[in-house]
């Protein structure tokens, strides 16, 4: 059986890292190694994992100092001593057979990369954390991405959330973009299809992430994906799909519904525009907020995901002059 690696870019993940690290440390029996490749960490990440190595040494700490996860899996992968490179994320929780289904579909499927879908969990349990976690895993909030939905057969799709690999598509395609601080997942998958690759989304595997506790937070981290998404589809040599170009339009259609307003003195485009939008929000928000028998709960869900919505198209708009500019 070929060797086998796991990369675990991180920065920062102290409330995370240990239940990650403990649901992967027993699958060190299926891999040969895991790699904790820290973005110099200013909390105890690094302590943690430290405490960790000493009881297992296939557990080793890498230093990154660019910080970002590009730059990260780079590093681990320079640094594996495995064929196969499976990518795991400390903000996760992993299901016990989840890097032994990885390894043998990886084979079994004659995929180029192989993964789970997600199961988003909140980071604590108050209504606005319920409410985050619910907005990132419904359509209306995050997308239809077929990883948040799961599968109940294999199939193949754009992206996976982390993923399994053999050390020769990094050969043959070459590493991470570390332009990109983040997205550099879906420009490696965009390229690996381009070159006539498979990546395939596994059924019954299940991923556990935690979401942003806070709306901070989530708009931080929607921004820049929105804001580094159009280098990444320059870099992918692809257009935009329907999926990604949605929430920029959206803003341009909103925004756009104003200004005519304005100018031809007409409050009906205003209203369609705003009205429909916010009307499917409020609906959804309040199914929720009576599922929950919590109006801060919908509360929370309306705001979550209007700043998911306005965060991901602020930064889209932002980052396509960067995008121009590349060379």
């Amino acid at each position: 059986m070929a060797a086998v690696s796991l990369v675990l870019p991180c920065r920062n993940e102290e409330g995370h890292i240990a239940t990650c690290l403990e649901s992967l440390a027993p699958q060190l029996d299926v891999a040969d190694e895991l790699l904790v490749v820290d973005g110099q960490s200013d909390d105890r990440t690094r302590a943690i994992v430290a405490r960790f190595a000493v009881d297992d040494p296939r557990i080793r700490l890498i230093d990154n100092p660019r910080r970002h996860a590009a730059a990260a899996m780079n590093l681990g992968i320079a640094a594996a001593k495995g064929e196969i490179i499976v990518r795991v994320d400390g903000h996760s929780v992993y299901p016990s057979n989840y890097i032994q289904r990885l390894v043998w579909s990886l084979d079994a499927y004659g995929a180029d990369n192989v993964g789970s879908s997600w199961r988003i969990a909140p980071d604590v349990s108050t209504p606005k954390a319920r409410a985050i976690a619910t907005a990132l895993a419904h359509s209306f909030g995050a997308g239809t991405a077929r990883f948040r939905r799961g599968t109940a057969l294999a199939r193949s799709v754009d992206t996976v959330p982390f993923g399994c690999f053999r050390r020769s598509t990094f050969e043959r395609l070459g590493p991470f973009r570390e332009e990109l601080p983040v997205n550099q997942d879906d420009e490696f998958n965009a390229r690996l299809v381009r070159g006539g690759g498979t990546v395939m989304l596994l059924p019954d595997l299940e991923v556990t992430y935690y979401a942003r506790r806070t709306i901070r937070a989530l708009w931080r981290t929607y921004f820049r994906y929105g804001h580094f998404k159009p280098l990444a589809l320059r870099l992918s040599g692809r257009p935009a799909t329907v999926r990604q170009f949605v929430p920029a339009a959206w803003l341009m259609t909103m925004t756009g519904s104003v200004v005519w307003s304005v100018t031809a003195e007409s409050h009906i485009p205003w209203t369609l525009a705003w009205g429909a939008y916010f009307g499917a929000a409020l609906s959804i928000a309040s199914r929720g907020a009576w599922r929950q028998r919590s109006a801060a709960f919908g509360s929370w869900f309306l705001v979550a995901c209007v700043s998911m919505h306005l965060a991901y198209a602020v930064g889209w708009w932002s980052g396509v002059p960067r995008a121009i500019r590349r060379p």
